[in-house]
């Protein structure tokens, strides 16, 4: 895909390095330039932004954590800490469920098209930020440097673990956005929760 014809031609592990370095010098280039292209975007499909989603994927770190007592190679990470997520459910015979996920590195969030499945607005943070507190960050953020996708938009779809209702608030009495969002499983029993809505609107 990259135009190698064999190994012999792909750049050794300290290209990419330095490469990467040279990024990191550049993300407020990088970052002007992923707004022109939203921009761009909005002229050609007009109805970009209608629907969103927002998600956090968890990135682990390949470096080694922090430790006070070993001497610098480069291969620290001093930047990233320890993310956890649980996850619960019922099974088909209504036993329920637990699953914990515990990662050293970071969380990719993201804001896309829901239609077009296209990235609308990104931020990475540490692993242990609250995906729903940084939701409200990047709806406010959003706004500012893309008024018209906010001004567009009609609704935000996500998961249970941005079941926050200062989020459902500030989408809907703020933006006039209707938020799609699973319910955070809150009852004490199983009757109460077949009787529920699998998403949770706000007013229309």
């Amino acid at each position: 895909m990259c135009g190698f014809r064999s190994k012999k031609q792909i750049p050794a592990a300290d290209v990419y390095s330095r490469f990467l370095k040279n990024l990191y010098n550049n993300e407020q280039l990088l970052d002007e330039i992923f707004n022109q292209l939203i921009d761009e975007v909005q002229i050609l499909l007009p109805d970009f932004g209608k629907d969103l989603a927002i998600d956090g994927k968890a990135l682990s770190s390949v470096a080694t954590g922090y430790n006070k007592n070993k001497k610098t190679d480069g291969r620290r990470d001093l930047d990233a800490n320890w993310g956890i997520k649980e996850y619960k459910g019922t099974r088909e015979n209504g036993t329920l469920w637990t699953k914990t996920v515990k990662w050293f590195g970071y969380n990719l969030h993201l804001i896309v098209d829901a239609n077009y499945e296209l990235p609308i607005a990104y931020e990475l943070t540490t692993a242990s930020k609250s995906e729903s507190k940084q939701a409200h960050k990047m709806i406010d953020t959003l706004a500012q440097k893309h008024p018209d996708i906010i001004k567009r938009c009609e609704t935000l779809a996500a998961d249970k673990g941005y079941d926050d209702t200062k989020l459902h608030v500030k989408l809907w009495d703020k933006y006039g956005i209707k938020a799609l969002i699973d319910i955070r499983n809150m009852w004490k029993n199983k009757d109460q929760e077949d009787s529920t809505e699998c998403f949770r609107i706000t007013k229309m």
